[in-house]
C-alpha cells in the first residue's frame, strides 16, 4: 500500500473515493501492512499440510472475511473474491467443527480422525508425493520468488518512478501568480490562479484552484491502458503506457501509467506529470 501523498495530505477527506481512504489509511503503516500479509500467507502455507489445513481455513477465512467487510464498506472492489475464499475456508473446517466444539465447549476428550486414501502401489505413492510437492514447490518458494523480483525490479508499482525535480517535494503556498507575465491577485473564487502547489519526490506536479473535477474511480489503473480496444485508437496508448511495456523498454512510469495520485479524487486539485529539460 502506498503511504499518502503529499498532494493527498492537503486534500480534504470530502474529495477523496471511499476506496481510496482505505487504501491510503492502511498504506500509512508500513508494519501494518507487513503484519496484513503474513496474516495471508500464514494461513496458505497452513493449507498445504493434511495435519494444519484446520488452522489454515480457519485463519483463512477470519482473515479474508475482514477483508470482504471491509472492501465492502469502502467499495474497495475486492469484496466478492474475499467473501469466496472466506467460504472456501469455512466449507474446509466445517468437518471439524463439531469435534473443535466439543473440545472447546463442552470439556470433552476426542478423538481426532481423517480419512487417508488407501495406496497399495508404489508408483501410485511416487506419483502422489510427486504431485503434492511439485505444487507446493510452485506455489511457495517459485511463487513468492516472483513477485519479490516482480515487486523489487518490476514496473508495477503504484507511483511514478521518473525522478521529480531534486529538493522540490513539498507544499507551497503560492503568494504571487502570473499569468502572460500578468500578476493575478489571490481570491479564492478566481478558477485560474493556482492557491497552492505541490511537488512530489517523483514526476508529478499537483496545484489547486477554484474549479471542481469529478473524481476517477479508476485507481492505480489508466484509462489508456484498454488493450484490443479499437474504437479509441487515438487515446488507447497501450503499447507506450503499458507498465510492463515500459519495463521491456527499460523506460520509467508516469502519472499516466500509475494514476494512484488522481485516481479516487475529486475537489479543485489537479494532477501533472512533469518533465525536467535540461
Amino acid at each position: 500500500m502506498v503511504f499518502p501523498t503529499v498532494g493527498m495530505l492537503n486534500t480534504p477527506f470530502i474529495d477523496m473515493a471511499e476506496k481510496k481512504l482505505y487504501w491510503s489509511h492502511v498504506g500509512v503503516s508500513f508494519w501494518y501492512t507487513v503484519f496484513l500479509g503474513f496474516a495471508e500467507i500464514i494461513p496458505g502455507l497452513l493449507l498445504l499440510n493434511r495435519k494444519t489445513s484446520p488452522l489454515g481455513a480457519a485463519l483463512a477465512a477470519v482473515v479474508t472475511f475482514n477483508i470482504c467487510i471491509a472492501n465492502h464498506a469502502y467499495d474497495a472492489g475486492v469484496a466478492v473474491p474475499a467473501a469466496y475464499f472466506a467460504i472456501i475456508g469455512i466449507f474446509i473446517v466445517w468437518y471439524d467443527l463439531p469435534k473443535i466444539w466439543n473440545l472447546l465447549v463442552n470439556e470433552k476428550d476426542i478423538q481426532p480422525y481423517r480419512y487417508q486414501p488407501i495406496i497399495s502401489e508404489k508408483w501410485q505413492r511416487n506419483l502422489a508425493a510427486g504431485v503434492k510437492w511439485t505444487f507446493n514447490f510452485l506455489f511457495v518458494p517459485v511463487a513468492a520468488g516472483l513477485w519479490a523480483y516482480g515487486f523489487f525490479n518490476g514496473n508495477n508499482y503504484n507511483i511514478p518512478s521518473t525522478p521529480g525535480l531534486a529538493g522540490a517535494k513539498g507544499y507551497y503556498s503560492v503568494t504571487e501568480y502570473r499569468l502572460n507575465n500578468k500578476v493575478i491577485p489571490y481570491t479564492p473564487q478566481d478558477s485560474i490562479r493556482w492557491q497552492d502547489a505541490t511537488f512530489e519526490g517523483w514526476s508529478s506536479l499537483s496545484y489547486k484552484t477554484n474549479r471542481g473535477a469529478i473524481a476517477d474511480r479508476m485507481i492505480g489503473y489508466s484509462p489508456l491502458r484498454v488493450k484490443n480496444d479499437k474504437k479509441n485508437n487515438r487515446l488507447n496508448q497501450v503499447n507506450t503506457q503499458d507498465s510492463d511495456e515500459l519495463d521491456k523498454l527499460k523506460k520509467n512510469r508516469d502519472l499516466g501509467v500509475t494514476r494512484w495520485e488522481v485516481g479516487g479524487m475529486a475537489g479543485e486539485r489537479r494532477y501533472f506529470f512533469i518533465k525536467q529539460i535540461r
